[in-house]
């Protein structure tokens, strides 16, 4: 079955935060989904923790070669891509398990090309992210700054997946990633 979510995981040297990412991806309430997980050079033991996950959990493709860095991570994750939409995981993200069944329900209902979630970070520097929640707030502050936090997580729709200008402008400036998409109207779930 092709799955509806390809979710791209960038690895390196994650080893202390690695087992409880996968556990809160396979956790999640929706299931169809791809774990792509490419492992960018680590040094530690991140690869063992992939393969002994891969061998009870179907979804996970790994992929593991000589550090290229985390742009060439993302963009060679959509390159490898069978889902229409891509969700996005660092080695050291939690999601709650039901983001995927909410962020795909929300797309769906509302013929949206890409979502966002608001962040909790914890740990040392615990604190909620602060995006605007309007579409209106969404559009000013694209225009003053990136909506899109280095940390935000997004789900984008194949059919803007083409150039590497997406990946590098999600990071960078949501105003050109939204003209490359051609859009101007976003919303936060």
């Amino acid at each position: 079955m092709i799955p509806i979510i390809s979710v791209i995981l960038p690895i390196h040297n994650a080893e202390k935060t690695l087992k409880e990412t996968l556990d809160s991806l396979i956790c999640q309430t929706y299931k169809n989904f791809e774990i792509i997980a490419i492992d960018d050079g680590s040094k530690d033991s991140s690869l063992s923790i992939l393969n002994k996950y891969s061998k009870q959990e179907p979804r996970l493709r790994i992929i593991s070669r000589t550090n290229k860095g985390l742009p060439h991570t993302l963009n060679e994750g959509i390159g490898l891509a069978r889902g229409k939409y891509i969700a996005r995981m660092d080695a050291d993200d939690i999601c709650l398990p039901i983001r995927f069944e909410k962020q795909i329900a929300f797309l769906e209902k509302n013929n949206l090309d890409l979502c966002g979630t608001q962040i909790q970070e914890f740990g040392l520097n615990s604190r909620k992210s602060s995006l605007p929640i309007t579409e209106e707030g969404c559009i000013i502050k694209s225009l003053f700054s990136c909506s899109f936090k280095k940390r935000s997580k997004a789900s984008l729709s194949k059919k803007h997946r083409s150039t590497k200008l997406i990946i590098i402008k999600i990071n960078n400036s949501s105003c050109c990633f939204f003209q490359s998409c051609n859009t101007t109207i976003f919303k936060y779930i």
